[in-house]
């Protein structure tokens, strides 16, 4: 459930099939794929790695670009399609070098790849959540900071989001008690009921803690 995750599955098993079908014919193909499914094995699957940014997937893409040179010998080789073959790859090399240096720009200060992660997954608790911890650290935790308010409203846009860990309230009423604001009833109802509805894992003990 959903879905998806049935033809996700059945398309891992032709991708592990093609590796063997086509590992003493074209060797290399082989390889990309085995990279690929390899480097998914470490990041993807029953190992329990907090890794929920696309950069774990930057050494698996190494291997379907094995896979898209290698099925790139077996065209034609006349000078017009080789031509078009560079061009393509030229192109492709200036999106990749655009893309990342977009990337390397919102990943320039904590606050700026905070928000920009929030913009893209607003109903995210990790990606909400963590525009307002980066606003408490700005604010310092002192009362006349103009990230105090920042840091509230996005506080309260992280306490809402879809199975919302308690670390929010908990912040609320941090930032409450350090900066001399009153501390709202709904955030310590909120807090307690998290911790008996919700699974105990970091987020939950540190809360508590």
């Amino acid at each position: 459930s959903p879905p998806s995750t049935a033809l996700a599955m059945l398309l891992i098993a032709a991708l592990v099939g093609a590796m063997l079908w086509v590992r003493r014919r074209r060797p290399v193909m082989a390889l990309g794929l085995a990279w690929f499914l390899a480097a998914q094995l470490l990041t993807a699957t029953i190992i329990p790695l907090e890794l929920v940014y696309e950069h774990r997937n930057y050494l698996a893409s190494l291997g379907l670009c094995l896979v898209l040179a290698d099925g790139l010998l077996l065209g034609p080789q006349t000078q017009k399609l080789q031509r078009i073959g560079m061009s393509a790859a030229a192109l492709l090399l200036a999106l990749y070098a655009g893309l990342t240096a977009l990337r390397a720009q919102e990943r320039s200060s904590p606050l700026r790849f905070s928000l920009t992660e929030a913009a893209k997954h607003p109903q995210s608790p990790r990606a909400t959540y963590d525009v307002a911890r980066n606003f408490i650290i700005l604010s310092d935790y002192r009362p006349d900071s103009p990230f105090v308010q920042q840091a509230d409203t996005a506080l309260r846009q992280a306490m809402s989001a879809p199975n919302a860990r308690p670390l929010p309230e908990m912040a609320a009423i941090m930032l409450a008690t350090r900066t001399g604001r009153p501390i709202e009833h709904d955030w310590w109802t909120g807090l307690q009921h998290k911790l008996r509805t919700r699974p105990i894992g970091p987020a939950e003990t540190s809360a508590l803690a």
